[in-house]
């Protein structure tokens, strides 16, 4: 079975990323939980939806184990927050889906069974710092 990974690309994967954070570095919402170096921002995402999605484990590699609540615990992340996180997403994934027909789609819904494989923990909020 293909990962979720090998079926959009590393590239495909990094357009996605950028789409979100253009998106969520201007939002007046969630904006502001993201204080640290930006490109940094970017390529933790990266790395760690790389490994999520069934790819190389580029994350734990960098920086260990995702330990996903730990590491989002100084943040205030509500209902509100998470919410307007899922939007900024789904709207990046559309984006970067560009009208095709690619499992993309189901990213959200397929996310889990590529995550069986890599140790990492199932969250809505995916962000990292």
């Amino acid at each position: 079975m293909d990962s979720i990974y090998s079926k959009i690309g590393p590239e495909k994967l990094r357009a996605i990323v950028d789409s979100f954070y253009d998106l969520v570095f201007v939002n007046e919402i969630i904006g502001p939980l993201f204080q640290t170096d930006k490109s940094l921002i970017r390529d933790k995402q990266y790395q760690f939806l790389t490994q999520f999605l069934g790819g190389p484990h580029l994350y734990s590699a960098s920086y260990g184990h995702p330990r996903m609540r730990m590491r989002h615990l100084p943040h205030k992340i509500d209902q509100v927050a998470m919410e307007e996180w899922l939007r900024c997403m789904r709207k990046a994934i559309d984006t970067g889906n560009n009208g095709n027909d690619n499992d993309t789609d189901n990213a959200n819904v397929n996310a889990n069974d590529n995550n069986n494989n890599n140790n990492t923990t199932t969250t809505t909020t995916t962000t990292t710092h």
